[in-house]
């Protein structure tokens, strides 16, 4: 009608966010499984060949068809190259195993870390 006009609101945001790839990630490798992923900011540095080494001999690193494991996904490096905070991905049957795989981790690693944000 004259003098009346119609808003319409709506919202068009298609796009990839830092919690989209690990959930392909994860249900690419264990579909009917459970995920959890959180950056983690390490204290004691090392290159990142050394920590995925570290997390190869103790068992950790997620490997095709494998029940459970840890994804690295991410790394920022500091100026001399080494490790200061990763993404990881822990993907198991479902949630509380990878809360246990997270604790495993935290307890098997030489090394300690407090969860951050991005």
């Amino acid at each position: 009608k004259e003098g009346r006009f119609e808003a319409l609101a709506c919202e068009i945001n298609a796009r990839i966010t830092g919690a989209t790839y690990p959930s392909v990630l994860a249900k690419r490798f264990k579909p009917h499984g459970g995920w959890l992923m959180r950056n983690l900011r390490v204290n004691k540095l090392s290159k990142g060949k050394e920590l995925l080494w570290e997390m190869e001999k103790k068992g950790l690193l997620y490997k095709k068809n494998s029940s459970q494991g840890v994804l690295p996904i991410n790394f920022n490096l500091n100026s001399s190259g080494k490790v200061i905070k990763g993404q990881f991905l822990f993907i198991a049957s479902n949630t509380a195993e990878c809360c246990n795989l997270l604790e495993r981790t935290r307890n098997s690693l030489p090394l300690e870390w407090e969860y951050d944000r991005d």
